[in-house]
């Protein structure tokens, strides 16, 4: 998710390709499996009739609570323990 979440992103959009470089260790097809797997839940959607994709509204909104959630509730329950 924080790869997706990367602002250079924003105005290209990103793809497979660009992925694995953030995700050291998973192989190409893993990766398109998460893809389609966000496509499906309508996270992500597709630019055009390209390989690249892009947040969707429903995305980033999801995006940016989960973080919330970590930042808030996750880290500081780990600080304390």
């Amino acid at each position: 998710m924080l790869a997706i979440m990367r602002g250079e992103y924003s105005l290209t959009g990103f793809s497979n390709r660009m992925l694995q470089k953030y995700l050291p260790g998973w192989s190409p097809q893993k990766v398109g499996r998460i893809l389609k797997r966000f496509i499906v839940l309508k996270l992500i959607k597709r630019a055009g009739k390209t390989y690249k994709y892009y947040l969707a509204s429903l995305g980033r909104k999801t995006m940016i609570a989960a973080l919330q959630v970590k930042e808030r509730v996750i880290l500081p329950a780990m600080l304390r323990a």
